[in-house]
């Protein structure tokens, strides 16, 4: 993907909860080919700016634009499940494709649903109860579910929950050719897993700084918390 248009940016937005800002100031543009990384300390606001890009929680101030028809796809941190509940984890990742309440299951979504197990190393279980998997295996069912609709942006809230070292460079190694297809939001607690994949890290604590991931000191990168704490 080599197009840099935008497809969501938010100007000078604040939120919160209950009256208190959590974040302010955020200002940033998403483009079609990139691949953001969000890192900062519990409370910092990471997941805050999440939820506004997911239209889950108005901005108390400032705006966010979004394209015109924009498919988003998301994968949270936490997923509760019932471990009784009788549904597959094919079932499961072929909710990604639901409409309002209709659930398609022609031939075409279940080569695509399949397609993705695959490449989730997942066909082992596809079959088998989703409370029944591992936490790694669950997570990465859950990344199915959300590229199921084909996303034109993929958000992840700490998609390594719960993952063991397999799992994990599962994911690692997915998202790299994911990121070829879509644009694609991460926050995680991760540092090195982030500056060795995403083009751009966001920092947040409050406010913000976005530095290339290039450029990410990996030392103390509480300092530019600080920064921003204080800017």
């Amino acid at each position: 993907m080599e197009t840099t248009e935008a497809i969501m940016t938010l100007r000078d937005v604040s939120a919160g909860y209950d009256w208190r800002n959590i974040v302010s100031g955020i200002s940033v543009s998403i483009c079609a080919d990139s691949f953001v990384g969000i890192v900062g300390p519990n409370g910092g606001g990471k997941t805050t700016i999440l939820r506004v890009m997911l239209g889950l929680l108005k901005p108390t101030h400032g705006s966010v634009w979004r394209r015109s028809g924009l498919k988003i796809g998301y994968m949270p941190q936490v997923v509760d499940i019932d471990h009784e509940f009788p549904i597959s984890v094919k079932d499961v990742v072929l909710m990604g494709q639901m409409s309002g309440h209709r659930l398609f299951v022609g031939r075409e979504s279940r080569r695509k649903a399949e397609e993705l197990i695959e490449m989730a190393r997942l066909g082992a279980v596809a079959d088998r109860k989703i409370g029944e998997i591992s936490g790694g295996q669950r997570q990465r069912a859950m990344l199915c579910r959300a590229l199921m609709s084909e996303p034109d942006l993929l958000i992840m809230d700490e998609p390594a929950t719960y993952m063991d070292r397999n799992s994990e460079t599962t994911l690692q190694k997915m998202l790299p050719s994911l990121s070829q297809k879509m644009a694609i939001v991460m926050v995680s607690h991760d540092l090195e897993s982030v500056m060795s994949m995403a083009k751009e890290v966001i920092l947040i604590n409050g406010t913000m700084r976005r530095v290339s991931s290039k450029n990410m000191p990996h030392h103390n990168p509480d300092e530019y918390f600080i920064h921003s704490r204080q800017s």
